[in-house]
């Protein structure tokens, strides 16, 4: 049974809230891969890779992600 993107969003954001910043990433960039048609969903997911990708001081994929996230909310 494969993993629905919101699943694997929620598990990258456990893992972010328990310090785990690579491996919350590698759910977040996993989620992003099954994709949505859920504009919102996308946009938290793009968000929450730029912020665990800051965490990981990965200055450039942290803007990366925000950017997609800035452009959506558009």
């Amino acid at each position: 049974m494969e993993a629905s993107c919101l699943e694997l969003a929620l598990e990258g954001e456990r893992l972010c809230k328990a310090g785990d910043f690579k491996g919350g990433t590698a759910f977040f960039e996993a989620a992003v891969q099954v994709g949505t048609e859920d504009l919102k969903t996308l946009s938290a997911i793009y968000s929450q890779l730029g912020n665990a990708y800051f965490y990981l001081k990965e200055y450039g994929k942290a803007l990366e992600y925000h950017k997609h996230d800035l452009t959506l909310a558009r």
